[in-house]
Order: structure tokens, then sequence, then C-alpha cells
């Protein structure tokens, strides 16, 4: 079993109930991670996105928008991991999930990347929930509890790594009807891919009475990483994955939590987003969530 540990977390408040008015709203949000793409019906592609609202510091809290055709937006325009983009959404009324809200994208700025792990810590670990099994005994005494969250990790026992299904003959359509779409930039998608193989964590978090989570993992990254390798054997692909999602995300000098997210079928499944994975020797910087800005010393942030 590989050993890792958090030495930093702090309890997570509930979410904010959505806003009753359905309207668009501009919010600030930095993002944490993004779904790997699924064919939609409507000739598109749906990827999830999960972030931390910085606009309101009374409404702070985790976000999800969805759906966005990542793949359809221009280069210019595609915000990564821990880049703060300013944007606008609206609750998400078909999707009962609290931290669900529906984005506009088309007056979408990108505002900067934070850059150094203090700042993002800064940003992030006041947000870390105590334990996965804490968020799963909360979800099932309420469905409508927390469905994201970033959760530390005390150790993980295995990658488990098995063929993936292909896809239904559904989605096969959805994904021939989806290939040849135009960017706003000229750029023309090529046919979405299932990958080849599903990928899973088996871990323990740090309660005392944890028996072990098995979750998918839905990270971009590891669709992206299966892309790659589309022409290596299968063999060669398990070695890379292993390598990325087992040797160089979770490396022993550094504190690892996952950013989780339930179904929107079934309140206690929850699926890895994605892995945080800061130094244990960094810590957080002062950092001002209104503004963007260190209190001490300048923000070094990179401009998109």
């Amino acid at each position: 079993m590989r050993q890792v540990q958090l030495s930093l977390w702090n309890p997570d408040s509930a979410p904010p109930a959505k806003p009753e008015n359905g309207s668009y709203r501009r919010i600030r949000v930095l993002i944490t991670a993004k779904t790997a793409p699924l064919p939609t019906a409507h000739d598109s592609e749906v990827v999830c996105v999960a972030g931390l609202r910085l606009d309101d510091p009374a409404e702070e809290s985790w976000i999800r928008l969805c759906p966005i055709d990542v793949r359809g937006l221009a280069a210019e325009d595609r915000f990564r991991k821990y880049e703060i983009v300013l944007l606008h959404a609206k609750p998400s009324r078909t999707d009962r999930r609290p931290e669900s809200w529906v984005p506009n994208l088309a007056a979408m700025r990108r505002e900067t990347w934070v850059l150094g792990w203090s700042r993002r810590r800064s940003l992030i670990d006041p947000h870390l929930t105590r334990t996965m099994c804490e968020l799963l005994r909360d979800v099932r005494a309420n469905p409508a509890a927390r469905s994201l969250a970033v959760v530390p990790v005390a150790g993980v026992e295995d990658l488990e790594i098995t063929r993936n299904p292909r896809w239904m003959p559904r989605q096969r359509a959805q994904v021939a009807g989806a290939a040849g779409r135009t960017a706003p930039d000229g750029r023309v998608a090529g046919p979405l891919r299932a990958p080849r193989f599903q990928v899973r964590y088996r871990y323990r978090c740090p309660s005392d009475r944890c028996t072990g989570h098995r979750q998918a993992i839905v990270d971009w990254d590891l669709a992206a990483l299966q892309y790659r390798y589309r022409d290596h054997s299968d063999a060669e692909l398990r070695e890379a994955i292993t390598r990325d999602f087992m040797v160089r995300r979770l490396r022993p000098n550094c504190d690892i939590a996952f950013f989780v997210s339930s179904r929107a079928a079934r309140a206690d499944s929850f699926s890895v987003l994605g892995v945080y994975n800061p130094p244990r020797s960094v810590r957080a910087a002062g950092w001002s969530r209104r503004n963007g800005r260190q209190r001490r010393s300048p923000a070094r942030v990179r401009r998109a």
C-alpha cells in the first residue's frame, strides 16, 4: 500500500442553497478539476468543471459548471487547472445537486493562472473536508448534502485498471454527429474516442473506522493520456497510467487529497475528479480571495 498523508485539513461548511432567482449571475471561479468528455444527444460533448467560487466571501463554496463543450472552445478560451476565470452562470434546475450551475461562456474572461503551491494552498486548504467517510455519511442522511469536495487521503492501496466497455450504439451515433464540428477559431474536432481502460483508486481516508473507498477516476488528464497512447500496446498504456497516477501524482513528499464528486443519479456514489498534491514543505501564502493578490508581497500569477 502506498502511504500518503495530509498534514492540514479543516471542516467544510454545508453547501449553500441555490438562489431562488434562476437568472444568470457573474461569478469568479478558481478551476480545480474537469472531467473527461462524454457524448451528448446534441452533437456535442459534456464536460463538467469543478471549482471554488471567489466572487463573494459570503457564498464562497464549491461549484460545478456543466455542461461545457471544452473541445468546442477556441484555443484562447480553453482554461486550465488552477486558473481563475470570470463568467456568467445560473443555478441548474435539472441537476438537484446544490453545487451544480449552468455556465454561459459567451462573455467568459480568463483572469489569472495561480502560480505556486503556497498560493494554491491558501485558496484550497481551507475547504478540505475532514474525511470521505464523513462525506458519505452526510449524503446518505441527506441526499441534498455536499456533492463536491476535496478530501484527504491516508493511503492508496491500489490502482485498478480494467478494460473499458465500448460506446453504446446511442453514444456512437452521438460521437459521429459531433465529429467535424468547427470551433470558433476554425479548428475541426475529431471523433471522440472511448478510453481504452477504466481506472479506479482504492484508498483509505483518515477516519479511524475507514474500511476503504473504491472510486473511478474521471479526470480529463486520464482521458488525454489514453488518447496520446492510442497507438501503443495495452501493456505500454497500463505502464503509462500507473506511472502518472500512482507515482508522479502521489509523490511521498506531498500532501495528497482527491477532488471528488457524486453522481447526479446517485448521491452516495463518488468519483475522483483529480489529485491535489501540494508539497508538504510548502505553506499557504497570505492570499486575499477577493482580489487574487497576496497581502504581503506581489502575487506571482501568470496572465492568460
